[in-house]
């Protein structure tokens, strides 16, 4: 890994890259024909990828800030138990492979205030779709559990200072989106599906008092 700064120190970033691995994972093994989990010691695996962050002040009011990261995640050998498949080799770990955010806040005076308009965005890709679940020669095997959708979430905020008062007004998930996340059922002969949902657009004023 590494930490620099660049153009006369209004640029920060630190990065690092990586490669990991790890014996006997413990992991959940669901069974799709009664529902029932358990946890196991699921062979080998490795995860290698990198992250990236910064922050960039192009001037003085404007503060930029992000990070980027990537994660490709697999089993590294074939896990089998009680004569049943946990795990092949080459099957994907759970979780989305990419992740990136991006920030930006302008700081200015307004009547006379402290404020600031700030405006955040995440972004998850889709979750790996060659996991142990959609492995047709596992025991957890279960083509029902579709993988999650890629995720984009935006937030806004504004603000202002009135003496030991400080007013935020927010909107989060500002384009009101709701991927699938987190799609379950009991059985696999169970027809009612559950998943949950980012929260849906909500807007509302904070307000904070410092003495």
């Amino acid at each position: 890994g590494s930490k620099d700064k660049f153009l006369a120190n209004r640029l920060q970033m630190s990065g690092s890259v990586y490669y990991l691995k790890w014996n006997n994972i413990q992991q959940l093994n669901y069974l799709p024909s009664c529902g029932f989990e358990y946890t196991a010691n699921v062979g080998s695996a490795r995860s290698q990828g990198f992250d990236l962050e910064g922050e960039w002040l192009p001037i003085d009011a404007l503060d930029i800030d992000f990070s980027l990261g990537y994660t490709d995640a697999q089993f590294t050998s074939t896990s089998i138990s009680g004569g049943q498949l946990l795990a092949s080799k080459g099957d994907k770990l759970p979780g989305s492979p990419w992740t990136f955010s991006l920030g930006a806040q302008y700081n200015t005076s307004f009547l006379g205030r402290n404020s600031f308009i700030r405006m955040d965005y995440e972004y998850e890709s889709k979750t790996a779709t060659d996991v142990v679940t959609h492995d047709p020669l596992a025991s957890s095997y279960d083509p029902a559990l579709i993988a999650n959708p890629e995720k984009n979430v935006f937030t806004l905020r504004a603000g202002a200072t009135f003496g030991d008062v400080n007013l935020t007004l927010f909107a989060d998930n500002l384009f009101n989106t709701h991927p699938q996340m987190d799609l379950t059922h009991q059985d696999s002969d169970t027809l009612l599906f559950e998943a949950t949902a980012l929260r849906p657009r909500t807007i509302g004023i904070t307000a904070t008092y410092r003495n």
